[in-house]
């Protein structure tokens, strides 16, 4: 058993390791993001669209999913030219049709927030102004130093564990 909880440890830190590390890749993308430069847009139009989306499993067989998602265009100019944008967010709302028969409630604020003739501040790439997205989401990587913490005390618990058997 001290074998097994030892090699449990070994693997939550290898767990640990590898999501601190998605966690500060992640991060320095989205202080990237978060330095972009931003110019006031205005909504062209927003709805909801309902999509199949297919996926593969673990077993290699696809599978169809349809999922609901906000449909926007913007538009914004930069340096006297004009772009029209179509990116939310870096990450885009999304839920399950088969979960969700109607539409949440967070997607419903997205269509009372986002109706066409608002004025929006878009974030674009320096280099490259027709990328774009209307809100930044930092969320992801504190997601995933959680779970790297969560895994780093797994391993010292086991750790733990197996030192006292």
């Amino acid at each position: 058993m001290r074998n097994t909880l030892f090699a449990a440890a070994a693997a939550a830190t290898v767990a640990a390791a590898l999501l601190g590390y998605l966690a500060w890749r992640l991060y320095r993308f989205e202080s990237a993001l978060l330095k972009r430069p931003s110019v006031s847009g205005t909504v062209l139009s927003v709805a909801l669209s309902e999509a199949a989306e297919s996926s593969v499993s673990a077993t290699a067989s696809s599978a169809s999913h349809n999922y609901r998602r906000v449909v926007i265009e913007y538009e914004y100019m930069v340096d006297g030219h004009r772009f029209v944008g179509h990116n939310i967010s870096n990450s885009p709302p999304l839920e399950s049709v088969d979960a969700h028969k109607e539409p949440s409630e967070r997607m419903s604020a997205y269509l009372r927030q986002y109706h066409s003739g608002t004025s929006v501040v878009v974030h674009y790439a320096e280099k490259s102004p027709q990328t774009s997205y209307l809100e930044i989401d930092t969320s992801g990587s504190r997601r995933f130093g959680a779970a790297a913490l969560a895994a780093a005390v797994l391993a010292v618990v086991l750790v733990a564990w197996a030192l006292l058997i």
